[in-house]
C-alpha cells in the first residue's frame, strides 16, 4: 500500500512539478504508520534459580500474537505496533506474569516467573495383569 501511494505521489510530482499538501500529508501519515512497528525480544527465567525456561508461552495481550521461548529461554515478537502493550507469560508450574511495555522502539525485556505449587485431586493408577486368558497381546519380561 505504501509503495503504491509513493508511486502515485511521484507520478503527481512528475506531471505538475508540485503536489498538494493533502497528498503529501496522507503519504507521510501512512508511511509513518507502516514504519512504526517494532521488535519485542526477551528472555524468560526462573525467579529463584535464574535458569532459562524453555517453551514458556509469551502472549501480547489483546492481540493474536504469541511466541514460545527457545532452548535459551529467548523469544521474539515481530511487527509490534507502537504504543502501550502488555506481555503475558505462562509456564506450567509457575505463576503467570504480566509486564506492561511502552513500545516506542525495539524492546528487549527479561521476565522472571515465580514457582507455584500445583495442588490437584488424588490420582489413582490401576492396572490389570495380563494372563494367557486376557484378550490382548503381551510379553512377559524376565531378569535375563
Amino acid at each position: 500500500m505504501v509503495t503504491f501511494l509513493f508511486c502515485r505521489f511521484c507520478h503527481r510530482i512528475g506531471k505538475t512539478g508540485r503536489v498538494s499538501a493533502a497528498t503529501a500529508a496522507l503519504f507521510l501519515t501512512l508511511s509513518t504508520g507502516a514504519l512504526a512497528q517494532h521488535l519485542v525480544t526477551g528472555v524468560v527465567r526462573d525467579a529463584e534459580t535464574r535458569e532459562s525456561l524453555v517453551n514458556a508461552t509469551v502472549h501480547l495481550k489483546d492481540t493474536k500474537r504469541y511466541a514460545l521461548t527457545d532452548a535459551f529461554g529467548r523469544f521474539t515478537l515481530n511487527r509490534v505496533p507502537a504504543g502501550t502493550a502488555v506481555l503475558e507469560v505462562t509456564y506450567i508450574g509457575y505463576k503467570d506474569a504480566e509486564r506492561p511495555l511502552a513500545v516506542d522502539q525495539d524492546v528487549d525485556v527479561e521476565i522472571t516467573l515465580e514457582p507455584a505449587s500445583v495442588i490437584t485431586e488424588t490420582v489413582v493408577v490401576r492396572a490389570t495383569r495380563a494372563t494367557g486368558k486376557t484378550p490382548t497381546t503381551f510379553t512377559t519380561l524376565t531378569e535375563e
